[in-house]
C-alpha cells in the first residue's frame, strides 16, 4: 500500500485513478502547480480602488441624507402615577403569583368602581 504526500505544501487534492497514481505523484513532487505560482504570496490578490473626482448621485443621496439626520427624539419622561406603579412592581413581584393576580385584579376592580365613565349596558331594540 503507497501513499501519495505533497512535497510542496500546497493544500490541493489529487483526483486520480489508482492506476495513475504514480504519474500523479511525480508531477506534483516535480513542479509545484500553475495556479499556486500565479498566485501572490497572501493567496489572494488585492484589488487597487482608485479615488474618484466625484460621488455618484447614490452616493452623494447617502452623504446629504446622513449629514441632515433629524436630532433624536427626548427622552420619555413617565409620569409621577407611572413611577408610583413602578415602584410597587418588586414588591408585587415578590409575591406568590396566586396573590399577584388577585392584587392586581383588586386594583382594577376598585379603578373600575370609581371611574366616571357611565356604561349603558341595557339591550337597544333597533325597531324603535
Amino acid at each position: 500500500m503507497s501513499f501519495l504526500t505533497d512535497t510542496n505544501g500546497d493544500d490541493t487534492e489529487e483526483r486520480s485513478t489508482p492506476s495513475e497514481a504514480p504519474a500523479a505523484s511525480s508531477v506534483s513532487d516535480s513542479a509545484p502547480s500553475s495556479s499556486a505560482a500565479a498566485q501572490p504570496p497572501g493567496g489572494r490578490r488585492r484589488r487597487t480602488v482608485r479615488p474618484r473626482e466625484e460621488p455618484s448621485e447614490v452616493e452623494q443621496a447617502l452623504l446629504e441624507a446622513l449629514q441632515n439626520r433629524p436630532p433624536p427624539p427626548p427622552p420619555r419622561v413617565n409620569s409621577s402615577m407611572e413611577h408610583f406603579l413602578l415602584g410597587l412592581a418588586p414588591s408585587l413581584e415578590r409575591l406568590p403569583l396566586d396573590k399577584q393576580e388577585f392584587i392586581k385584579f383588586k386594583l382594577m376592580q376598585m379603578i373600575f368602581e370609581h371611574s366616571t365613565v357611565v356604561l349603558n349596558l341595557d339591550h337597544v331594540d333597533p325597531n324603535n
